[in-house]
């Protein structure tokens, strides 16, 4: 018994050394003990799921009182554009009877110069509008679109939101049903949500904000 029980004691003993260095291994490359990491890696940074707003820019640019009446001035100012060509080629239509209700040739070349002087002035015409109405439209959408920057930035503050997304969405919810605005959904690229939780989107706080911030002009 005392030289089983000496055996048994010396196994152990001699075993041991080799033990502790399958531990000291196992602490070194990060996986022989459970729980143990590896000495140099760093612990994954925990993300937390966003918190994200959604706004249906087209409601919004419906109803930004600011951006309705930049877009009645660019309207107004098409409508005026409009009329002067009206006028000009009412004009050129009334040179063009005269020119054939007469036959004396001094007075067909002089028709013929004020056609010409007329479609002159229409093709000016065309040229100012071009500019005038791109610079309008070009103006009011860099304006459009750095208010709403601006007012998602404060509203994402106010509502602890990590992201804002907008949508081009219907203005009215019969339009849902128009083939045209069904085609949009199925092909335009960007973010589309056919399911929305209605406490999710922010588009009214995103328009009472823009119109307090951002007023009609006088």
């Amino acid at each position: 018994m005392e030289a089983l029980h000496l055996q048994e004691e010396w196994v152990m003993r001699s075993s041991l050394p080799r033990t502790v260095g399958l531990v000291a291994l196992g602490v070194i490359i990060g996986w022989g003990v459970p729980g143990l990491q590896a000495v140099g890696s760093k612990d994954p940074k925990r993300v937390d799921p966003p918190r994200i707003g959604y706004v249906n820019i087209a409601k919004v640019m419906r109803d930004y009182e600011r951006s309705k009446q930049e877009r009645t001035a660019i309207e107004k100012r098409r409508e005026e554009f409009e009329e002067k060509f009206k006028a000009g080629k009412a004009e050129i239509e009334r040179i063009q009877k005269e020119w054939q209700a007469t036959r004396d040739p001094m007075a067909r070349r002089a028709l013929q110069e004020q056609a010409l002087g007329e479609q002159r002035r229409i093709e000016a015409t065309d040229t100012e509008a071009t500019q005038v109405l791109t610079k309008m439209s070009n103006t009011a959408a860099v304006d459009a679109y750095g208010q709403i920057q601006t007012v998602l930035a404060e509203l994402a503050k106010a509502r602890c939101l990590d992201v804002i997304e907008v949508y081009p969405g219907t203005t009215h919810p019969k339009d849902g049903a128009a083939p045209s605005f069904a085609t949009s959904m199925l092909q335009t690229p960007a973010l589309m949500p056919f399911y929305l939780r209605p406490e999710l989107d922010v588009t009214d706080e995103v328009i009472e904000r823009l119109n307090k911030k951002f007023p009609a002009k006088p």
